[in-house]
């Protein structure tokens, strides 16, 4: 699992718009430059993150003056899993499932080599994470974190 400053950043942005929403009011759209100067990312990487969003039907695009964006879904339907997988297109690719391995394909790739139930079970862990944490557990902070040494 590789994590790229797409998920990080596109979970940022979604936050902001979290954020922005007073819940008993319709949503006011928050437009590109706002979320890019806020969240400190460049705001064409804003935008590609918004319309990769936006595609996933995360975000809606208000246009307009005052356009922007908003929301789509209620912060506790959006699970990380299928943002990560908007924005990435995976959440998990071991090395002997990747296309980089298309020239020279896995000999085991067939079978249940003890390499392959690893990596199919780390997916399964990773993606059952993913899954377990919604928009509003990390807008309010439910997540615990793990102390290290």
């Amino acid at each position: 699992m590789r994590l790229t400053t797409k998920s990080e950043y596109g979970i940022l942005c979604l936050l902001n718009l979290a954020k922005s929403q007073d819940h008993g009011e319709p949503p006011e759209p928050v437009s590109l430059a706002k979320i890019s100067s806020q969240e400190g990312i460049q705001k064409d990487y804003v935008e590609k993150l918004m319309l990769a969003l936006q595609r996933a039907e995360m975000v809606k695009a208000i246009r307009g003056l005052k356009g922007g964006f908003v929301l789509a879904k209620n912060p506790e339907e959006v699970r990380m899993v299928d943002v990560v997988r908007a924005l990435e297109g995976k959440t998990f690719e071991a090395f002997c499932d990747s296309s980089a391995r298309e020239k020279t394909p896995c000999q085991y790739a067939s079978c249940d080599c003890d390499l392959r139930v690893l990596w199919d079970r780390l997916r399964t862990a990773v993606n059952g994470v993913l899954s377990s944490v919604t928009l509003k557990d990390l807008l309010d902070g439910n997540l615990k974190r793990n102390h290290c040494e």
